[in-house]
């Protein structure tokens, strides 16, 4: 399964199914380069706190940090290293897997839309005992955003979010979370944040609780 915006090289399918082999039965996915230098692919099972610390703005200077980034559910331990190493789950950017697996769970759950069904289908795996692999290589060239609508995309990835946490742990608490997100915001900024001249404390709050509400009322 690869995204639609990526960039891959003639030998680039034998390497993969060359790597991905010694693990089979697994989710396999490989290293990702793109424009601001190399994504971190693997990745921990979502929690609220992952993604309110991915919004907060004030916060937004840390990205690309480990420290911070290992907060925010990326699994650190598997960026860039020289080997194959396992994860919780791996970024659908590409992802190679059985395909008898694959049907063993039904498959992606068409309810997803865009963001999360990748993660969804792997932790169902997982409970089959199919575990996530990344590898150092093939490389993949991803542009990002390519192959969705960017004036779409931040309602896309919410609703999706919530409506992951609603089929396995609930979505009361993202929500309260959520909640937490743009109020956060707020007080951040207005106690010291500088924020860029078209941006305003209010107006990001306004954004971010349409998106909350849309996704709360369109989560199943």
């Amino acid at each position: 399964m690869l995204n639609s915006d990526i960039t891959i090289e003639e030998r680039f399918l034998a390497e993969l199914v060359d790597g991905a082999e010694p693990w089979m039965p697994a989710v396999v996915a490989t290293r990702v380069e793109e424009p601001f230098g190399s994504r971190c692919v693997g990745r921990r099972w979502p929690r609220v706190r992952h993604v309110v610390l991915e919004n907060l703005e004030p916060l937004a200077r840390f990205h690309g940090r480990p420290w911070f980034e290992q907060q925010l559910g990326n699994d650190v331990s598997s960026w860039d290293v020289p080997a194959a190493r396992p994860t919780e789950w791996a970024t659908g950017i590409c992802l190679l897997m059985s395909a008898e697996e694959f049907r063993a769970v039904g498959g992606f759950d068409e309810g997803f839309f865009m963001n999360c069904e990748e993660v969804d289908l792997q932790r169902r795996l997982h409970r089959r005992g199919v575990p996530s692999v990344v590898l150092p290589s093939p490389i993949i060239k991803h542009v990002g955003g390519g192959s969705s609508d960017s004036t779409r995309r931040a309602q896309w990835l919410m609703d999706a979010r919530m409506r992951y946490h609603e089929k396995w742990s609930g979505a009361l608490a993202w929500l309260s979370g959520s909640w937490e997100r743009p109020t956060s915001t707020w007080r951040g900024t207005a106690s010291g944040g500088s924020p860029a001249e078209t941006w305003t404390p209010r107006g990001a709050y306004k954004r971010q609780m349409s998106l909350i509400r849309h996704a709360w009322r369109n989560r199943r």
